[in-house]
């Protein structure tokens, strides 16, 4: 969404906005546990990651997911959550949620998602919007 409308003070595009004189800190953190050893971060009965970055002028950026899975690995629920520009002036902050049933061998799953988004106006401005959705999917992976 910085194409539309950067976050912070200024209302511009990314590649029009300046940025202050300063440095920023980034960390990550990434926990995982699992009830049967399995190789691959994304095979877990609990899943948490939270990344920060926090920038001298003020303005923190998050970025977290948390997912558990359940009934030997057939239903997946997950959430996460976006912050950019926290400590500015038009921070944004978007959130997510799914849940995911597997079922016929695991091969074929249900999905349901919703949250949060931005949308572009024609103003140039960003507008905070709902978004919910479900399908079906088949896959090999697990």
């Amino acid at each position: 969404m910085a194409r539309f409308q950067v976050a912070g003070p200024v209302s511009v595009p990314l590649a029009e906005a300046s940025f202050p004189e300063g440095a920023s800190a980034y960390g990550e953190v990434i926990l995982s546990w699992d009830a049967v050893r399995l190789s691959g971060m994304r095979q877990r009965h609990l899943f948490l990651s939270l990344g920060v970055e926090a920038f001298s002028w003020s303005r923190v950026d998050v970025d977290g997911r948390a997912e558990v899975q359940l009934f030997h690995r057939d239903l997946s629920l997950g959430v996460g959550g976006l912050a950019t520009a926290m400590g500015q002036p038009g921070a944004r902050y978007v959130v997510s949620g799914e849940a995911r049933w597997r079922f016929l061998g695991g091969n074929l799953y249900a999905l349901g998602q919703g949250g949060t988004l931005l949308f572009p106006t024609v103003e140039g401005t960003l507008r905070p919007w709902a978004f919910a959705a479900v399908g079906l999917g088949v896959d090999n992976a697990r």
